[in-house]
């Protein structure tokens, strides 16, 4: 059963001459080495359309110039989510926000002489003290001062 919303063929040749005369526009173009590029939205649907049709994915490869393992990739992501578009990317997470670093920051203008370790206790933020002086910066390089103080007890 063919989809009603386009033809597959015409539009896979109609894209196939799109890339014989470099005329696609799009803001990640398709570099000669080793670059990658993502496929499009149109690209997925017709990708996806054609495997549902019952082309190989050898002849998919091919006609949009990718490797066999993307258009497989393509057609099990778009099983699995149902989307055409393109998935988050999962990034590292930090270890301190922007709010917990003004907080920090209060908390150094109000006594700027406390400690690396006191500071990291009264901040309530689970990292240690490097992780602190990275994030915080050029903003407070002389705390390296109260480091070498003598620490005074109750006699």
């Amino acid at each position: 059963m063919q989809p009603s919303f386009f033809v597959v063929l015409p539009f896979l040749q109609f894209c196939a001459k799109m890339r014989k005369f470099s005329t696609i526009l799009s803001p990640n173009p398709r570099y000669t080495g080793k670059k990658r590029r993502e496929l499009t939205p149109t690209e997925r649907v017709a990708i996806v359309t054609a495997r549902k049709l019952g082309r190989l994915r050898v002849e998919l490869a091919k006609a949009f110039n990718y490797h066999p393992i993307t258009i497989t990739r393509t057609f099990a992501r778009f099983s699995t989510y149902e989307l055409v578009k393109s998935l988050p990317r999962s990034n590292r997470l930090k270890k301190i926000n922007n709010g917990n670093i003004r907080y920090i920051k209060r908390l150094l203008r109000r006594n700027p002489r406390i400690t690396w370790a006191a500071l990291q206790a009264s901040s309530g933020v689970g990292c240690c003290i490097i992780t602190l002086r990275c994030y915080l910066g050029k903003y407070f390089r002389r705390k390296w001062y109260v480091r070498k103080r003598i620490f005074l007890t109750d006699a």
